[in-house]
């Protein structure tokens, strides 16, 4: 994916002088192959500043330490507007070979200062001539160096240590305001829970006194129409008294009427047995039948078994005539001749697949149709007036599991042009 922002990157050596800034654009670059491209421009730039014109860029190995700590296969955009610093170390082979080209470049022709040769006598004395060296300024310039790269490195890890301490102790900060702001959210909520809870009681309060004096007033109104009531049913209580009369003889009616029903109740208590014992004697009948169909259909299922091997002895002839028709014999003897079991095999297998036969059956399912199997011991003359259907029923009552069903199903189709069991 693309970005629109840059990243900054700064590479450190050993000095500010040699500590390089940009910004680029991260692109799908890792950080590896990044801190690759600007190891390659720091090269560059100490032998700039070093002159060091003779230094090979290939035989140098400066180690790189990530600031922020990052896995080189970081893309370079995860390290984000925060940026990477890269610090590079020269190992001590690296600074031998600095040191050296350094004191190449500082070494040039000696310069002697000559005697003068106008003076007197007394002053005939020669000067010794003076040579540059560089040796103590290499040494001194390699040392600021060193201590420049890790006065910079330390001041750096101490702002990354101070800056993580500052990152976790305001995280702590914030989440103990957060905490405390959940915990006050909390209790404000339960307080408004509660102050609704009691207004919403006081409510209720006032309600129900409300109703209770509705009550006392409606109770004292409905004491009224009981007296008034009562002196209604005072007065009917003389007409209720000649309703009971007419009550009793209406219930000796009902009782002389129940007497009859009673009687009517018997008779169909008798016409209910006799139906219970009919019904008894017509599931006796037809327990018996019920039994005598189990018996035949067990003795079908008994014949049905039986005709099973004979239909099985179908299905292996008809594979057997199938095979002689398309290989061009007349007798499975002929076919067979002096081979044995697997070259008979072989043999069927190898022209029905040349001859590209459909539905040719497999291997295993030839060299079980030509091994004298329990099958076919089990048929015999009257198997040959089997229909399809029948061979089909026999193949299906042989285990799904077992292999003898998998040849007989791969017969079947060989020997009924494709058709599936």
């Amino acid at each position: 994916m693309s970005s629109n922002f840059s990243v900054p990157l700064k590479a450190i050596w050993s000095d500010y002088r040699n500590t390089l800034t940009m910004n680029v654009l991260p692109g799908e670059h890792t950080v590896e192959t990044t801190v690759g491209k600007l190891g390659k421009s720091m090269y560059k730039h100490v032998s700039r500043e070093f002159s060091l014109q003779s230094l090979e860029l290939g035989t140098i190995d400066m180690p790189a330490r990530y600031y922020p700590d990052v896995d080189p296969s970081t893309m370079l955009r995860d390290c984000g507007h925060s940026g990477l610093t890269v610090v590079f170390t020269p190992d001590p082979q690296t600074q031998d070979l600095i040191k050296t080209e350094l004191a190449r470049n500082a070494q040039g022709p000696q310069t002697y200062v000559q005697p003068n040769t106008t003076s007197t006598a007394s002053s005939s004395s020669t000067a010794n001539p003076p040579q540059v060296t560089m040796d103590s300024q290499l040494k001194e310039m390699l040392a600021s160096m060193q201590a420049s790269m890790q006065t910079q490195m330390e001041e750096m890890r101490v702002k990354h240590e101070n800056i993580r301490v500052l990152n976790d102790m305001a995280f702590k900060e914030i989440k103990t305001v957060r905490n405390e702001n959940e915990r006050i959210l909390k209790e404000n909520g339960s307080m408004h829970n509660k102050i609704e809870r009691i207004l919403k009681e006081n409510g209720s309060m006032h309600n129900k006194i409300e109703s209770m004096g509705n009550q006392n007033e409606r109770i004292l109104k409905e004491n009224e129409r009981i007296l008034k009531e009562n002196e209604r049913i005072l007065k009917e209580n003389g007409s209720m008294h000649n309703k009971i009369e007419s009550m009793g003889n209406q219930i000796e009616s009902m009782r002389h009427e129940n007497e009859r029903i009673s009687t009517k109740n018997d008779s169909l208590h008798l016409d209910n047995e006799r139906i219970h014992s009919e019904l008894a004697s017509v599931r006796k009948d037809l327990e018996a039948a019920r039994n005598q169909h189990t018996e035949d259909v067990e003795a079908l299922r008994i014949l049905t078994l039986s005709l099973v091997p004979l239909h099985l002895r179908v299905l292996l002839d008809r594979a057997r005539g199938r095979i002689l028709e398309h290989l061009g014999h007349e007798s499975w003897e002929g076919l067979r001749s002096t081979r044995s079991i697997h070259q008979l095999a072989n043999e069927i297998f190898n022209s029905l697949k040349t001859n590209r036969v459909s539905y040719s059956p497999s291997y295993k399912a030839i060299y079980f149709l030509c091994s004298y199997n329990n099958i076919r011991r089990a048929g015999n003359a009257a198997a040959h007036t089997a229909k399809e259907e029948e061979v089909r029923h026999a193949v299906q009552t042989q285990p799904l599991d077992s292999q003898d069903r998998e040849y007989l199903e791969n017969l079947f189709r060989y020997a009924y042009d494709g058709n599936e069991v």
